[in-house]
């Protein structure tokens, strides 16, 4: 007998890994009823406020009401260039947005003006009523 001869041939090996990685593969699937529809908020705006740090503009802020009178007003903040950077809901809330994340930074709770400066990257703001835009 030849040294060759004891060496599996192509395709047996061939055989045997496609079985090994065939072996290797799971899928696993769920699947059930969904938990139900999204809890949906319809507000509308119903005030705007110029925010200023050290005598400049630095931003706005949108109040919205919701039509749910159990549900409390939130805050949506902008900066000077009226680009959404975060919301402080209806307890107090700031929420940062951060860019390609999924969530929202929580940056403390205290007075809307309190938020407003923390979203805006401020010590402090004031808050000066606008006709809406």
């Amino acid at each position: 007998m030849k040294p060759s001869d004891k060496t599996p041939g192509p395709r047996l090996v061939t055989a045997l890994l496609a079985a090994g990685l065939a072996a290797a593969c799971v899928e696993t699937r769920t699947e059930g009823p969904a938990s139900g529809p999204p809890d949906v908020v319809v507000s509308t705006p119903a005030a705007t406020f110029e925010a200023s740090a050290v005598g400049r503009t630095v931003g706005r802020v949108i109040r919205f009401e919701p039509t749910d009178p159990t549900v409390g007003p939130w805050f949506s903040v902008r900066d000077a260039y009226d680009r959404e950077l975060g919301m402080i809901d209806a307890v107090g809330r700031a929420w940062r947005y951060r860019p390609h994340q999924l969530e929202s930074e929580l940056l403390g709770a205290g007075t809307v003006n309190q938020g407003v400066a923390r979203i805006l990257g401020e010590a402090a703001v004031e808050l000066a009523e606008t006709p809406p835009h």
